[in-house]
């Protein structure tokens, strides 16, 4: 549920900054894009990759960070290995990147076909949105996903005076430029919603996805580049937060 206010918008609670923008309507979702780049970039919610999606993204040039980069096996097995929520193991239809995007297309369509309160976010450069897909049992008959079976598991957990002893901090992952933090030694919930994220930058002729994840809604991390109110927003955010990392199986 979008909550507008001057500034900013709170999506289940969570602030994202920008103005409000046009409503965001199906024909939007029809002409979403997504490339090697986003594949490459949604590897961090994956745990492994089959060597056929691996050949298919083994020598790409992608833009990552702001330079070209050209995708080998061990720049795929450091995303692999980000700290985050992964897809399930053994499910075809959410088997890879290029998959999963095709899965949240077919479904941001049916959401935003049925509902007029998805709105983009105006910033400078682009325009976002960002909403949630519950994946109800009639989806997973659909898409030959057995009706127990999560499809993910959302391993960040809100920091209680439980659990805070087990805390650290570290690099997210190796292809990522800043600290999180960590907790050891708890299991792993599993969770049966996407969170989509899509951006539209000003240049450019249709929208694109800026990542799918199986988790929460949760905001950007903390960034020198965001406004005074937006990081210090982020930042309180996931400071009441860890990922989990070694976890029980």
């Amino acid at each position: 549920m979008q909550s507008w206010e001057k500034g900013y918008v709170e999506i289940d609670g969570v602030k994202f900054f920008g103005d409000k923008g046009e409503r965001v309507n199906p024909e939007h979702i029809k002409m979403l894009q997504d490339d090697p780049s986003n594949w490459f970039y949604l590897l961090k919610h994956f745990s492994s990759l089959s060597p056929e999606e691996r050949n298919l993204l083994v020598g790409q040039k992608i833009m990552f960070r702001g330079r070209e980069i050209v995708i080998t096996d061990e720049l795929i097995d450091q995303q692999l290995n980000t700290a985050g929520s992964n897809f399930t193991g053994g499910i075809p239809a959410l088997a890879s990147p290029r998959l999963v995007f095709a899965f949240a297309k077919k479904y941001s369509l049916r959401i935003i076909t049925a509902s007029e309160e998805y709105y983009w976010i105006v910033k400078s450069g682009c325009k976002d949105c960002t909403f949630a897909l519950q994946i109800d049992e009639g989806i997973k008959k659909t898409e030959g996903i057995p009706v127990s079976q999560k499809i993910g598991e959302c391993p960040v957990v809100k920091i209680t005076s439980q659990n805070s002893r087990l805390v650290f901090r570290e690099q997210r992952g190796a292809n990522d430029l800043y600290e999180v933090n960590k907790i050891r030694g708890i299991p792993v919930p599993g969770i049966d919603q996407l969170i989509v994220v899509l951006r539209w930058y000003n240049n450019q002729p249709a929208p694109r996805f800026n990542t799918v994840y199986a988790g929460f809604v949760s905001p950007p991390f903390p960034d020198k580049r965001q406004t005074s109110e937006e990081f210090e927003a982020n930042k309180l955010f996931w400071d009441q937060y860890a990922f989990i990392v070694d976890c029980l199986g």
